[in-house]
C-alpha cells in the first residue's frame, strides 16, 4: 500500500475506535513509517484496548525486515537485544537480552512466548496480556518487573521478580 492510502487507513481506522480531537490533529499524512511505528508505541494503550492495528495488517503493510528492525514481532521467531521497546504478539517465540544499564519496555500478547534474559543493571518492564508466556531470568543487579493484565497468562520467573496483577487495565 502506498504510504499516504496507508497513513489514511490507520488514521480513519483509529478514528473510527474514538482517537481523540488531539492525536487526529497531530497526525500527519506525509508520516513514513518509522514515524507510524513512534506514534504506534506512545498510543500503546488504545492500540491495546482497539487491537489495532490487527496482526495481519502489520504483516500485510509492514515488510518483516522493517518489522524486525522496529522491534515489533508478529508470528515471527527472532530474537531481541536491549530493545528500548518492543511488542511481540500473535504466535512470536522470541528470546529479549537485556545487560549492562540497559533499559526496556515490551508487551506481549496473544498466544506468544518470551524468554527474558536480564544481567548486570539492566531494568525491563513487562506488560503480559492474553494467553502469552514469559519466562524470566534475572541475574547481578538487573530488575524485571511484569505487569500482568490477564488470568490466562503464563509467566514462570523467580521469586526476585516483580509481577503486578492488574487485569482492568484496558477496560
Amino acid at each position: 500500500m502506498e504510504l499516504t492510502a496507508l497513513n489514511n487507513q490507520l488514521r480513519s481506522t483509529a478514528i473510527s475506535f474514538g482517537l481523540c480531537q488531539q492525536w487526529q490533529g497531530d497526525w500527519k499524512n506525509d508520516w513514513n513509517k518509522e514515524k507510524m511505528v513512534d506514534k504506534f508505541f506512545e498510543g500503546m494503550d488504545f492500540c491495546l484496548k482497539y487491537r489495532y492495528p490487527t496482526n495481519q495488517f502489520i504483516k500485510d503493510n509492514f515488510d518483516l525486515e522493517f518489522r524486525r528492525e522496529s522491534n515489533v514481532l508478529v508470528d515471527d521467531k527472532y530474537s531481541l537485544l536491549n530493545p528500548a521497546r518492543a511488542l511481540v504478539c500473535g504466535k512470536s517465540t522470541s528470546t529479549i537480552r537485556y545487560n549492562a544499564r540497559n533499559q526496556g519496555l515490551i508487551y506481549v500478547r496473544d498466544s506468544s512466548d518470551i524468554k527474558i534474559l536480564a544481567s548486570g543493571n539492566a531494568f525491563v518492564l513487562v506488560h503480559v496480556l492474553d494467553d502469552a508466556c514469559v519466562r524470566v531470568e534475572q541475574k547481578d543487579k538487573a530488575k524485571v518487573v511484569i505487569i500482568n493484565h490477564s488470568q490466562d497468562s503464563v509467566i514462570i520467573a523467580d521469586s526476585d521478580v516483580k509481577v503486578r496483577e492488574e487485569l482492568d487495565w484496558l477496560r
